[in-house]
Order: C-alpha cells, then sequence, then structure tokens
C-alpha cells in the first residue's frame, strides 16, 4: 500500500483553496450595479470601463448610443439613394460609427468605481435628451448639405464637384435617415422625415444629372474594367446620353527583344470630355512580352492594362487624378 505524503499535500491545499478565496473576493469586489444596470422607461443607463475615468465615461456613452442604434439595423435610404452595393457598403460602418459617437450632454455620471487599474463608471441620460440630440444633429446635417451643395459654382466642373463631395453629402443624408429612425424606440412623436427626403431627391437629381459613360473600345475587358471604376466609385455609368464621358484612345509599339522575346507596348490616353470637349486627360500605359509571337504579347499587354485598372478600383487614383487635379 502506497503512503501518503500528508506535510506535502497539506500546504499545496492551502495554497490553491487562498488562490480562490483570492480570487473569488477580487470578483466579488465588483459592485453590483457594474453587472446589473439598471433599466428604466425613461432612461438609458450604460456601465463604462477603462483606464481612467475619462475613457470609461466616453465608453459608457458610446454604449448608450450603441443601445439605440442597435435597434435600426439598415436605412431604407441606403437602397434608393445609392446606385450599387459595393458603394453603399461603404457607408454602413460608417454610419454606425458617427451614430455612436455623437456628443451627448446632460447626460449624469451616477456612480464610479475603480478595481486595481480599471475604472468603472454607471452613466445614465434621458430618452428626452437623446431626442433633442439627435434632432440637433439631423439639423446641423441638413444645414453643412446645403453649404456644401452651395460650393457647386466654385468647381471646375458639376462632375469635378459631385466626385468631391458625393460621399460626404451621402453620409450625412444616411446617418439622418439613421436618427430619425431612432425617434420611435425613444418614444418620440418627432418625424424629420420630410426634409430627410427632401435632401435625398435633390442628391438623386446631382447623381443622375452627374453620370460618367465610358465610350465603347475593341478591348472588352478593359472597357469592363474602366466601367467598374466608375460605378464603384458610386457615379452612373449607364447613360449613353450623360454629358460626361471617358474615352480611351492609344498608340502601340511592337519589338523583338534580342531575337527571342516579342514585346507590345501600350501607350494609352484616358481623356475626360464635357459635351465633347476634352477637359483633362490621363495617361495609362502597359507593356506585354511573350517568346510566342505578336499576338501572344498583344493579349497579354492588354490582359495586364485590363488589371492596372482593376486593381485601381479600391482607391479610385485614375478619377481622381481627372477629377480632383
Amino acid at each position: 500500500m502506497t503512503s501518503v505524503n500528508v506535510d506535502r499535500i497539506l500546504p499545496t491545499w492551502i495554497i490553491f483553496t487562498t488562490l480562490l478565496l483570492v480570487c473569488a473576493k477580487a470578483f466579488s469586489a465588483l459592485p453590483d450595479w457594474v453587472s446589473n444596470p439598471k433599466t428604466s422607461d425613461t432612461e438609458y443607463y450604460a456601465i463604462g470601463e477603462g483606464k481612467s475615468l475619462d475613457q470609461a465615461r466616453d465608453v459608457a456613452l458610446k454604449n448608450i448610443l450603441g443601445q439605440i442604434n442597435t435597434k435600426v439595423s439598415g436605412s431604407s435610404l441606403q437602397k434608393q439613394s445609392l446606385h450599387n452595393n459595393k458603394f453603399s457598403e461603404k457607408f454602413v460602418q460608417v454610419v454606425t460609427s458617427k451614430v455612436e459617437e455623437l456628443p451627448i450632454s446632460g447626460f449624469k455620471e451616477l456612480k464610479t468605481h475603480k478595481e486595481g487599474n480599471t475604472h468603472y463608471m454607471l452613466v445614465s441620460v434621458s430618452k428626452r435628451q437623446l431626442v433633442d440630440t439627435f434632432s440637433f444633429e439631423i439639423d446641423e446635417n441638413i444645414a453643412r448639405s446645403e453649404r456644401i451643395i452651395s460650393t457647386i459654382d466654385q468647381a471646375g466642373s458639376d462632375l469635378e464637384w459631385w466626385f468631391v463631395n458625393r460621399e460626404e453629402l451621402f453620409k450625412l443624408l444616411l446617418v439622418n435617415d439613421r436618427l430619425n429612425n431612432l425617434f420611435p424606440f425613444l418614444g418620440a412623436s418627432v418625424d424629420k422625415s420630410s426634409q430627410i427626403q427632401s435632401m435625398a431627391s435633390t442628391l438623386s437629381e446631382y447623381a443622375k444629372s452627374n453620370c460618367l459613360y465610358v465610350a465603347s473600345y475593341p478591348n472588352k475587358a478593359v472597357r469592363s474594367a474602366i466601367r467598374d471604376n466608375v460605378v464603384n466609385a458610386g457615379l452612373v455609368a449607364n447613360n449613353r446620353k450623360c454629358k460626361y464621358q471617358l474615352t480611351l484612345t492609344e498608340t502601340t509599339n511592337y519589338k523583338l527583344m534580342f531575337g527571342t522575346t516579342h514585346t507590345y507596348s501600350i501607350y494609352g490616353t484616358l481623356t475626360l470630355s464635357e459635351n465633347g470637349e476634352t477637359l483633362t486627360s490621363e495617361s495609362i500605359n502597359e507593356v506585354g512580352s511573350s517568346p510566342n509571337g505578336e499576338a501572344v504579347a498583344k493579349q497579354a499587354a492588354f490582359y495586364r492594362l485590363a488589371q492596372k485598372i482593376k486593381n485601381d478600383n479600391q482607391d479610385n487614383e485614375i478619377l481622381i487624378s481627372l477629377l480632383e487635379n
């Protein structure tokens, strides 16, 4: 029969038990209001934690706005006003973040607690105060949109103005729509739908009139890449009668290098015109090579050109060069 060394086991058991008690004490040291904040029909409550009281306060206020923001999953105007899914996807997170970062006044700091290096704060804000905050923000966003629209005559062209300002205008519109949709959850009878819809109609008209049509081009892959660039930038690209057009022309050069490598160079010029008159242009060049003949080298050059334009879709550098410089 194996003997048990009681003297060895006992200290280990004591240490283990002590650690459990310390952990339990640390956990139980957090007051009940941290894990179970109160609720009310007239106020929102939230807990924030951080390395300082200021940080804990900011987190708590953001959590309050987050509680409300999640009640509305999307915006009806998002589908009506934006012209393609990729462009509208950019605004989903932007709108959520914008709403949750609104400055709130009139909130109450109810309780604070410090545990180790972490500060906790219980904050409340009345639903009435949130209604006033959202209403004020909507009015401010409409005023800002109107100020942006008033600058259209200062731009080189209407399309240039629209390209520079379209994202900010749509963002302000969609934030307003989200805030307006939150009023019912606050028990408020406030409804600013008419002002928001009026701005939506205005922006829709600007979007339609400031279209950008890509003229026909022999290589379909290259034309498609240019068109995708336009569409992903949130511009209407399917209006053949659009006064703004992008036209790609090119010169080419073929060489046989070192007697074995066929090289085909494309020197492209992408021209932006308004009613047939050139506004600006941008160079797009590419080279293809192959040991299997001129035709294969030419095919490689146009493939590489299409890929170069496709890779620009995220940053829109080509359109930015044409429309903002």
